[in-house]
């Protein structure tokens, strides 16, 4: 099966599975909003699908998304997700910083609890999804953390 045929037979089932959405969303009452409705494709070829529609709107292509707090990307790299993650693991660590020294001095059993309540919920929500992809963000946060403690 070439490729083109294999997205088009794709592209199909996409709008078959669109269309009994919008029949079940009809059926219940329930409003869908046009303008967050998108398709991705799991691939790089974005472009290779067909327009799929939703409520006779063409639905917009996106090259990533966010669920549940998790940035997935058309290509499960999670590159962005784990620049988002660093920013917020950082941020973080930053302001716990503040305690660490020689006015507050909290002690390393004490920073330690910090580091689990604070900063490693941050890293590690959602990892076993994305880490498997890119553990060196992780990795790095981690050991900038654990060396201040």
């Amino acid at each position: 099966m070439s490729t083109t045929v294999f997205f088009n037979y794709l592209s199909l089932e996409g709008q078959i599975a669109l269309n009994k959405l919008q029949a079940w969303c009809a059926k219940w009452r329930i409003k869908v909003n046009g303008d967050k409705t998108f398709v991705m494709g799991i691939n790089s070829l974005n472009s290779s699908i067909h327009p799929m529609y939703f409520n006779s709107e063409k639905c917009k292509f996106a090259q990533n998304t966010k669920i549940l707090g998790i940035t997935v990307d058309n290509g499960l790299k999670f590159h962005e997700h784990a620049s988002e993650i660093e920013g917020r693991a950082l941020k973080a660590l930053n302001v716990s910083k503040k305690f660490i020294g020689n006015r507050v001095g909290l002690n390393s059993a004490s920073l330690t609890i910090l580091y689990e309540t604070v900063i490693r919920p941050k890293i590690l929500y959602g990892a076993p999804v994305w880490t498997r992809m890119n553990t060196t963000t992780l990795e790095r946060i981690q050991n900038q953390a654990l060396s201040q403690i």
